[in-house]
């Protein structure tokens, strides 16, 4: 089951921002929402609730280095 991400504008911006930083990343981060809407919790992706002030969030790994929100 497809899932529909929804993706704000401030992401949109951020993401934006940071592919300009990184073009090399691009299809690991295109790779990366692929497999959030197919399944959020597959094994490659390291999803988990996050703690503290983002308490409602999650995370999941994009690389080693970096993480989406």
């Amino acid at each position: 089951m497809r899932r529909e991400l929804h993706i704000s504008p401030r992401f949109q911006k951020k993401l934006k921002q940071f592919l300009e930083k990184h073009p090399d990343l691009e299809r690991r981060v295109e790779y990366t929402l692929q497999l959030l809407q197919g399944d959020p919790f597959t094994r490659s992706l390291d999803t988990h609730r996050l703690h503290g002030a983002l308490t409602n969030f999650y995370a999941c790994k994009v690389t080693y280095q970096y993480r989406l929100v």
